[in-house]
């Protein structure tokens, strides 16, 4: 039997702000079979995610697949992030994408 693979990409969001008490377990803010759309939407939630920190995020970090704001000196006590996670999926005798 064929063995048929197809590439998803999820973003996840993570974060903390230990001044607050926030530590959110880490999230998935969508899955696309297309990482040009993925990479859209990451976009579309940075500038969402920039609109609602407030001014002691102060660093920015951005690459191709992830973004950070953090606090200078203090990245790992109040720090925002998104990143692509890419994981590929497998199926035997059907094609995942009509699934």
């Amino acid at each position: 039997m064929a063995v048929n693979q197809v590439t998803v990409y999820t973003i996840v969001s993570t974060g903390v702000d230990v001044d607050r008490g926030f530590f959110p377990n880490p999230s998935t803010r969508g899955s696309y079979l297309s990482e040009a759309r993925a990479r859209e939407e990451l976009d579309r939630l940075i500038a969402e995610e920039k609109d609602e920190l407030d001014d002691r995020y102060d660093k920015e970090d951005r690459g191709e697949d992830h973004w950070e704001m953090f606090q200078d000196g203090y990245g790992a006590a109040l720090f925002s992030r998104l990143e692509i996670l890419s994981s590929e999926l497998n199926s035997e005798g059907g094609d995942l994408r009509d699934e």
